[in-house]
């Protein structure tokens, strides 16, 4: 499927997998496959209660899985573009290609879908992805967002909990409890540096913390323009003043 994991069909490599092209003979058409060259973290699993709870475009399906001895390995639709983590980095094949301004932004509408589909419309309860990062979103050849990497990801549950309404029972959906909120909230502040990553300039490598410190003293004076790509000056102001909004929104949802 991918000759062997040759280095021709590598589309990316990342600390605890690969990622190669691969062409599936029995559906005749390109796959993409995820090669777990350590311990996959409960992978499989993870993948395979995906397929069978959540149904959404912005999810990146399974087709199939193998696990052996020596190592573990997911079958996926094709990605044809990689990972978002490719563009903004310039990893895989070490050639940088740049997003428009147009692609940045519906990349970001399509991701927030997702997110809120996990969070407010799956039918077994809220889902949290817990490591919203770039690599785990795949672009497919249209650079439609698909979002995978669910190995650390949590199902909440909704309690059924009966109460009394005049002069019939009837049930209600308890409130999520103080620890799945933050659970919620820690996806919803990933989503916001995610958003921040897509839409400036390259930082010098420094964790979340780091990143949002010396980011936010220019989000509250609303100087959106010091953090901008130089290639995105041009882009429309007020779409621009929309996506930083929700960044101070989302990244305020943590406190450092």
């Amino acid at each position: 499927m991918t000759q062997g994991f040759s280095p021709e069909n590598l589309i990316s490599q990342h600390e605890e997998f690969e990622i190669y092209d691969g062409y599936c003979k029995v559906l005749g058409r390109h796959v993409m496959v995820k090669y777990f060259t350590g311990e996959s973290n409960g992978a499989v699993e993870a993948a395979r209660r995906v397929a069978s709870s959540m149904s959404h475009k912005n999810i990146l399906r399974l087709i199939g899985y193998h696990e052996s001895v020596n190592g573990t390995v997911l079958v996926h639709n094709s990605a044809a573009k990689g990972t978002l983590d490719q563009f903004l980095h310039g990893y895989g094949n070490g050639k940088k290609v740049s997003l428009t301004v147009q692609s940045r932004m519906n990349i970001a509408i399509e991701i927030g879908r997702v997110v809120r589909y996990m969070h407010e419309e799956c039918p077994g309860g809220p889902v949290v992805h817990g490591d919203l990062q770039s690599h785990n979103v795949f672009l497919s050849h249209d650079f439609i967002p698909m979002l995978s990497g669910f190995e650390q990801a949590m199902w909440l549950q909704w309690v059924q909990v009966g109460t009394s309404c005049s002069y019939k029972s009837c049930c209600h959906k308890d409130p999520l409890n103080h620890e799945s909120l933050e659970l919620l909230k820690s996806d919803v502040f990933s989503f916001g540096v995610l958003l921040l990553k897509l839409f400036c300039k390259k930082f010098e490598p420094m964790d979340d913390k780091s990143l949002i410190n010396w980011v936010r003293p220019m989000l509250q004076r609303g100087a959106f323009h010091e953090l901008l790509e130089e290639d995105l000056e041009n882009a429309d102001p007020y779409e621009i003043y929309k996506v930083m909004a929700v960044v101070t929104k989302c990244t305020r949802t943590k406190s450092f």
